[in-house]
């Protein structure tokens, strides 16, 4: 006795329905994600037209330990000791 031969005809009828929708509904998720996939690589592929802010030349100051950058070099930037031993800006 074969799985489905003791469901009625209506019965029969709304589970081919139902697979259908579903075989359907795979083939159509199936062809999107290749089309996904293919807008992916195509992306991918063409070069970037837009401006690279991260390849630009870098022109900010140096704040490496360099006297200069942390105010030591008797510019604008220089310190003054304070009567408690600290410093202070200018």
């Amino acid at each position: 006795m074969s799985k489905g031969s003791h469901l009625s005809a209506r019965k029969r009828a709304e589970r081919a329905s139902r697979e259908e929708r579903l075989a359907q509904a795979l083939r159509d998720n199936l062809r999107r994600r290749k089309d996904q996939m293919r807008a992916r690589d195509t992306r991918a592929a063409a070069p970037d037209t837009s401006p690279d802010i991260l390849s630009e030349p870098d022109t900010s100051p140096d704040i490496s330990n360099s006297g200069e950058a942390s105010g030591l070099s008797g510019g604008p930037l220089s310190t003054k000791s304070n009567r408690h031993g600290g410093t202070t800006a200018d």
